[in-house]
């Protein structure tokens, strides 16, 4: 069966095209044992190749599943004992289209790449026999001396007993990359523990959850839970937590004490089991599982909470911990790297001018970027560079308004590994509006609706690629000598700890720092949940930044009380610069409720019908007063 790629648009010059299987073709391969020596194997039939019954060809070609149902009348070999036979067959994939001429359509075919997929049969026609049939074993058939998923270390036989045991990532790229055997004094609060019990009695894929509640009046006597399926309704697991009590005052930012003098710490710990939540493969892409708690005080009053997703994944560890596999084709040579001169510096990296010298003729070789770790960087810097390097590597893709992740260098020790970024020669769009804002012109306008295209087609490649920017903003968007912008900023980050800095960033609960001023309403408080539906609301921040030459949003409010006045209903005022159209987009986009903002394709659409392109592809922007 073809699967064509999700985002595939038709341009306005194909009036019609399709896409599938063209033809397929079977292949047979037969080796056979020896009979008078069985050790040996010999060939019997070698790429034999018949072609399907049905082969829809290219101005028919197949789009569903393709069915090759085939019986070979003339196949003259006996089946034996020890035989192999390997069926293979070969799907080639095509198509047609349809394109626009100004006197009539033409029709152009094409022949795409082939897929093989085979199948082996193994031909074992002896009944075996074991000694524990029969009575006459001489020894025991089976003895299992220790069970190796419960031993706290690992067997000799298991051990190559090479180098010092640590707790390292294994390069091996198949391999085991992180392991953990964690101890804890199970919901007994803080206090260092006198007796110790292991987490789980075998080892088990869990994930740590931590309930923050508390009842100043009577304190909390229990936390019921349930994991419940969101498609089903069926309960793959309930349980309870007990309160959890302290002997002494554990501190008003770790517990509170009720007026009978008792303490309680705010903190209950359950470890969940992923096992607990196994569903059937198909159920993958649409099966989401649903924390249900109830909370008891000790007056026995109740308050109920559900989530979906209780699980949060930190990128940082996730992509940190994934082996780089030195065969992908982005792992550079240091050698082919000369770093020049230091551009800025990050909170754990350095960003350098360098120069891309790959062996033969590469249209990426020049002036590029070089983002380095800084000298003496931690363990954790080094986590966060690979975390950023296999996100990019892995999952975002090229697109020509995302600034381009040429590579990484991950053989130079000293320096650790690093990443090859494209060049953008006119930097932040923040500064370059700055230095537009006193020489403003018709031409510079019609730049600014170019520049906001360019952006709602790169959030669009983010959108289809499932990945939630977090950070829009003009700071977060390069641009190059052309004036094209390059959307960057985002991926995998550490726990920030700053304080409040001049872009409006304030820390939530002393681990994440959040831009107020560019966020959506329903991740000020954290941007664990942020969508792409909230990086909408920021585009919208971005459009009014864009047409108010680089000014700060909010201007004249605190960044303290952006949350109390846009929930209060407060929007800013349309830009001076800005038409009906796009003051119109901001209010689409700064709509309270996520559902009800547009998505980037959809804002994509909108402001590419304001745009119509000449023979030369130049943009020419229909002005809407």
């Amino acid at each position: 069966m073809f699967t064509p790629p999700g985002n595939m648009m038709r341009p306005n010059y194909v009036q019609e095209f399709k896409l599938g299987i063209v033809s397929g073709q079977i292949q047979v391969d037969l080796t056979k044992v020896d009979r008078n020596d069985p050790s040996k194997q010999f060939v019997s039939i070698n790429k034999t190749t018949l072609n399907c019954p049905y082969n829809p060809g290219s101005l028919n070609p197949d789009t569903s599943v393709y069915w090759c149902n085939f019986t070979d009348s003339n196949f003259d070999r006996l089946l034996e004992h020890g035989d192999n036979l390997t069926i293979s067959v070969i799907a080639t994939n095509g198509g047609f289209r349809k394109l626009n001429k100004p006197n009539s359509p033409v029709q152009d075919t094409f022949i795409g790449q082939k897929s093989t997929k085979a199948t082996r049969f193994r031909f074992d026609f002896v009944k075996p026999q074991h000694c524990i049939t029969d009575g006459k074993c001489n020894q025991t058939p089976f003895t299992v001396l220790q069970d190796i998923t419960k031993a706290r270390y690992v067997l000799p036989l298991l051990d190559d007993m090479d180098g010092n045991r640590t707790l390292k990532g294994i390069k091996n790229v198949h391999g085991i990359v992180r392991f953990e055997y964690a101890y804890r004094n199970a919901n007994q609060g803080t206090d260092n523990p006198s007796i110790l019990s292991a987490v789980d009695d075998i080892f088990s894929e869990t994930q740590t959850l931590k309930v923050l509640t508390r009842d100043e009046d009577s304190g909390i006597y229990r936390v019921h839970w349930r994991l419940i399926s969101n498609n089903s309704g069926v309960v793959f697991k309930s349980g309870f937590i007990e309160g959890n009590k302290s002997k002494s005052d554990p501190g008003y930012s770790n517990g509170y004490q009720i007026p009978k003098g008792e303490f309680f710490y705010n903190s209950h710990i359950l470890d969940i089991n992923n096992c607990w939540m196994v569903v059937a493969k198909k159920e993958f892409q649409t099966e989401f599982v649903m924390l249900e708690l109830t909370v008891y005080n000790m007056a026995m009053k109740a308050t109920h909470y559900n989530h979906t997703n209780p699980a949060y994944e930190d990128d940082i560890y996730i992509y940190g911990n994934m082996a780089i596999n030195e065969t992908n084709r982005w792992v550079l040579p240091s050698s082919t790297i000369g770093i020049e001169s230091l551009i800025t510096s990050g909170r754990f990296a350095d960003i350098y001018k360098a120069m891309y010298r790959p062996k033969g003729n590469n249209e990426r070789k020049g002036i590029v970027v070089a983002k380095i770790l800084k000298s003496g960087y931690s363990e954790e810097n080094a986590l966060t560079m690979r975390a950023k390097i296999n996100f990019f590597g892995t999952e975002v893709g090229e697109h020509q308004n995302i600034l381009l992740f040429i590579g990484a260098v991950i053989d130079n020790n000293a320096m650790g590994p690093y990443m090859i970024l494209e060049y953008c020669e006119k930097g932040q769009l923040r500064d370059w509006l700055m230095q537009q804002k006193n020489s403003t012109s018709e031409d510079t306008i019609e730049q600014l609706y170019r520049i906001i295209y360019g952006i709602s087609k790169g959030m669009c490649h983010l959108e289809t690629k499932k990945i939630v920017h977090k950070k829009l903003a003009a700071r977060n968007i390069l641009l190059t000598d052309e004036l094209e912008p390059k959307i960057c900023g985002y991926g995998p980050e550490p726990n920030q700890k700053e304080n409040n800095d001049a872009d409006g960033n304030v820390k939530s609960d002393d681990k994440e720092r959040i831009p107020l001023k560019w966020t959506a309403p329903e991740s000020l408080t954290t941007m664990r949940d942020a969508t792409t539906k909230s990086d909408v609301w920021s585009f919208g921040i971005v459009v009014w930044e864009i047409f108010s030459f680089g000014e700060s949003p909010y201007p004249g409010i605190r960044s303290r009380q952006i949350k109390e006045e846009i929930k209060n209903g407060y929007r800013m005022k349309r830009p001076e610069f800005a038409n009906d159209f796009y003051y119109k987009l901001m209010q689409q986009c700064w709509q309270a409720k996520p559902k009800q903002r547009p998505t980037f394709k959809e804002i994509m659409g909108d402001i590419g019908k304001t745009f119509s392109s000449a023979p030369s592809d130049e943009y020419y922007y229909y002005s809407e007063k």
